[in-house]
């Protein structure tokens, strides 16, 4: 049989050892969640340079997509590359780090259907072939039907507002 006073000792101890790692597990969560953050921000800044990248490279491509003006089938490719790196840059930065996860997905379908509706390039690329963005569509939490359907309806939108309907 263990004394009492011993046995007061052990459980405070025990006491003392319980909240010592629960300590530790939140200052561990913590961490984790720092390094995280420092990942994700570190993929935007890789995005960043390369759309960058393809962009010094190919200016004169995207120029001619913002006109609207035809594209050759080698400039067409690299506009599908400019594209491709400038929808996942915008997703990347603006769906998952600048407003997080918890947005809705009608506002990031709106907030892409803005940003295609920038350029007749754009539009083109995103009519001709709308499951390049599948990822980005599963990022905002919606079906594949949904998600098109609710950037298509924005774009609509946009366009009668532009033509003044």
């Amino acid at each position: 049989m263990v004394p009492k006073e011993l046995n007061d000792w052990l459980q405070v101890i025990g006491l003392f050892g319980v909240l010592g790692g629960l300590i530790f597990v939140g200052l561990q969560l913590s961490l984790d969640r720092q390094v995280a953050v420092a990942e994700r921000s570190r993929g935007d800044t890789a995005n960043a340079q390369y759309w960058a990248e393809l962009l010094t490279n190919n200016t004169d491509v995207w120029i001619k997509s913002l006109a609207g003006d035809p594209l050759s089938e080698s400039e067409a490719a690299q506009f599908d590359a400019l594209a491709t790196a400038r929808m996942r840059l915008f997703f990347d930065s603006n769906i998952q780090g600048r407003y997080g996860l918890s947005q809705s997905p009608q506002f990031a379908a709106a907030r892409a259907a803005r940003l295609i509706h920038e350029s007749p390039g754009l539009q083109r690329w995103w009519s001709e072939d709308r499951s390049r963005l599948d990822e980005a569509r599963q990022v905002a939490g919606l079906p594949s039907s949904t998600w098109g359907t609710a950037v298509d309806t924005e774009l609509e939108r946009l366009n009668r507002q532009l033509l003044g309907d």
